[in-house]
């Protein structure tokens, strides 16, 4: 009853918070949606001319994204003035519900409304968020976090009569890329430490979804894989980008990569250092919500986190790895890995010692700080969330003729031909 109690009081509030700070975030992008990247030139260019069974089993890059598919599918049914309104809405639905599971989840462990609020906040401005929100393109990156979320709940969450649906949701999770794959494990660790048959079913889910991606991956081999295998390349954007950014700001941390990158004087100082102190940061997160009792938990969190974060540098696409030694360069990659730091701060906030609540609330107060600072001053984060007009694009094209528009970053390589007429019979 308490869990039903603080959801009918937390949750309305807790979205009411998400969707007004995410709006601020970038309230251009809902006020005039647009297209982006391959959401327009890949998946929305070849979908408009195919049914809806081709759409939705539609591969690109040697993966399915089922609900990228749908997502541009449906896109594709509205008048093209409003496509990128249901591309962007619909996407965003996505983390709002995840938005929702973060509730769920702080609710389940007895968490304060206080820090549950934070959390949510926080989740609607994570660096990585710039990059994946409101875009059917990275729908993958916030399907994986959704996945996290449901591993990270108790066995009694879920089994409730949502159970069906709860499995209908992982099924299109894992056919919507790797990232939610890649979280199968934890799920069997958590089904046999809690003695839980969801968990278990859901590994059993994931681990067929991620057979069918890897036959897709075999079976369309592209080009524009960078495969990292030295140590350090594969472990070093992880511990930039998912525990050093979100304490001390992308900004920082982008200052730290570029030296790391140049290879000049000082490099190495520099390197050990961050390995240090992040590692550091790790292992304290970690500690301050062992000292809580879900320690079986906490431990399928940290490996997680670890095994995302590596699995994601080393299959990164399109010229990484080295450039994943970032900032924000590739964020996507990570925000897998930054919600696991936060969930284990989020749980140090109910550890049986004092001393290690106030430090897990100081900490998040700090990465929501960050966080509020980085919205307010950081240019970096206007190049991800500003882009061609749709609208404005869709204007400038004859009515019932073919013509090219542009999509975010714009250029040349970001255009594609949309056929008007195909869309007005519809």
């Amino acid at each position: 009853m308490k869990v039903d109690y603080e959801l009918r009081t937390t949750a309305p509030l807790a979205l009411t918070a998400f969707l007004i700070v995410s709006w601020l975030k970038a309230p251009t992008l809902y006020m005039a949606p647009r297209m982006w990247s391959e959401e327009g030139t890949l998946y929305f260019g070849a979908i408009q001319s195919l049914g809806l069974i081709d759409s939705l089993t539609l591969v690109v890059r040697a993966n399915i994204q089922f609900l990228t598919n749908a997502i541009v599918y449906l896109a594709t049914q509205v008048p093209l003035a409003w496509a990128a309104h249901v591309t962007t809405y619909l996407s965003f639905a996505i983390a709002a519900f995840t938005a929702h599971l973060i509730v769920l989840f702080c609710a389940s462990y007895g968490i304060r409304q206080s820090v549950c609020f934070a959390a949510v906040i926080i989740w609607a401005l994570l660096p990585p968020t710039y990059e994946v929100f409101a875009t059917a393109t990275n729908a993958q990156w916030v399907c994986s976090v959704s996945i996290l979320l449901i591993c990270a709940l108790p066995p009694h969450i879920l089994q409730t009569r949502y159970e069906p649906a709860l499995y209908v949701w992982v099924i299109a999770c894992g056919l919507t890329g790797v990232p939610s794959c890649i979280a199968a494990p934890g799920f069997f660790l958590r089904g046999i430490a809690e003695r839980s048959r969801p968990h278990l079913v859901i590994g059993v889910i994931l681990s067929i979804c991620a057979l069918i991606q890897l036959v897709l991956i075999i079976t369309h081999p592209i080009e524009g894989r960078s495969f990292a295998f030295a140590p350090l390349t594969l472990v070093m954007p992880g511990l930039l980008q998912t525990v050093l950014a979100p304490i001390i700001s992308a900004d920082i941390v982008e200052l730290i990569g570029a030296k790391i990158r140049s290879g000049e004087a000082g490099a190495d100082i520099v390197t050990t250092a961050t390995v240090l102190v992040s590692l550091s940061l790790i292992c304290l997160a970690a500690a301050l919500a062992w000292s809580s009792r879900w320690r079986s938990l906490v431990a399928v969190l940290v490996f997680l986190w670890a095994l995302e974060s590596v699995l994601n540098t080393f299959g990164a696409f399109g010229g990484y790895p080295e450039g994943l030694i970032s900032g924000w360069g590739g964020a996507r990659y990570y925000l897998f890995g930054c919600v696991c730091f936060l969930l284990l701060l989020v749980l140090g906030t109910r550890a049986n010692d004092r001393l290690a609540r106030r430090i897990s609330v100081a900490l998040i107060c700090l990465m929501g700080a960050v966080s509020v600072a980085q919205m307010i001053k950081s240019p970096w984060t206007r190049g991800l969330t500003e882009g061609p007009s749709w609208a404005s694009e869709i204007e400038s094209c004859v009515p019932a003729r073919s013509c090219m528009v542009t999509v975010w970053p714009g250029g040349a390589e970001w255009t594609f031909e949309i056929h008007q007429q195909d869309s007005a019979k519809r």
